[in-house]
């Protein structure tokens, strides 16, 4: 197995771990951290929308009704928890399991500079929570 392969299996196995407590960790983190977040970018989207790392899909009761959604997920566990909270709420989203690769968690990422090197027009830029937080919206480009 390679260093890459050996670090996903890691990462795999920390987020199966934490799957059944993530939604109740997440409250407290929402509550004093990222407030709004979840509202504020779900409800830009439309048409087709990606969602990288749906963790436990704690995002898609945020979803627009009309948006076709793809969920990818490293965690099988996660996606397990996605998945029914998916079907239970609509039974219209469409979850995919992958792997993606990751460079590790933390909040102080700066992501807006590999949004733009991915080729995607950032349409919405914010920071709050004392500029930890970094958050943004962005669209691929019409071809």
């Amino acid at each position: 197995m390679n260093p890459d392969d050996t670090r996903r299996a890691r990462w795999r196995r920390y987020w199966d771990k934490h799957s059944r407590t993530y939604d109740r960790e997440m409250q407290l983190m929402d509550r004093w951290l990222f407030r709004d977040t979840r509202s504020w970018i779900c409800g830009q989207v439309t048409g087709e929308v990606l969602e990288v790392a749906i963790g436990t899909g704690l995002n898609l009761p945020h979803y627009p009704a009309d948006i076709a959604l793809t969920g990818m997920e490293l965690s099988p566990a996660m996606l397990d928890v996605a998945g029914s909270s998916a079907l239970l709420r609509t039974g219209q989203w469409l979850l995919e399991r992958a792997s993606v690769p990751i460079g590790g968690e933390h909040f102080l990422r700066r992501p807006i500079e590999h949004v733009r090197a991915a080729g995607l027009k950032i349409e919405r830029h914010d920071r709050f929570a004392l500029g930890m937080v970094e958050r943004l919206t962005a669209r691929k480009a019409a071809a």
